[in-house]
């Protein structure tokens, strides 16, 4: 989460009356108004090279049309309360094959794919308190990722 130099100047306090954050001397109980969001999905597995046999009870993995076809949503959360996250405008998404082969005598490849996506959202009057949820679905609408971020 980036917004200009906001979170490099920002500091948590903690307090048994609760949790001040300041930049500089000036309390700030608010996120800016524009945040930048980045995220990254990696999926990564070893396999065995050269072959690449399919086996039916073999583990899943996320491939590029899977990883394309999955649905962000993203909500400010306070208490139990989920509210959607406004004006949420995707600037970036890519999706890249990784490999590495390992020095191994038996050749064990590490391969994966590596998901990327750069978001801008307005966080106007949202408190520096509430949490950011992030909730990955698939193309059946299923939750495939569901994580909560706080300062």
């Amino acid at each position: 989460m980036t917004s200009g130099d906001f979170f490099d100047r920002l500091k948590r306090i903690d307090k048994a009356s609760g949790t001040i954050f300041r930049v500089g001397t000036e309390n700030v109980e608010s996120f800016p108004d524009q945040l930048t969001l980045t995220f990254v999905v990696r999926d990564w597995y070893d396999r065995t090279c050269p072959s690449r046999e399919e086996k039916p009870d073999a583990p899943k993995y996320l491939t590029r049309a899977m990883m394309s076809s999955l649905h962000l949503y993203l909500f400010w959360k306070r208490g139990v309360e989920l509210r959607p996250v406004e004006n949420v405008e995707r600037k970036y998404f890519a999706v890249k094959r990784l490999f590495q082969k390992q020095p191994r005598a038996r050749m064990i490849c590490r391969c994966g794919l590596n998901g990327s996506t750069n978001i801008s959202c307005r966080a106007r009057g949202v408190p520096l308190t509430d949490s950011l949820v992030l909730v990955l679905r698939d193309a059946e609408n299923h939750i495939v990722a569901r994580v909560a971020a706080r300062l």
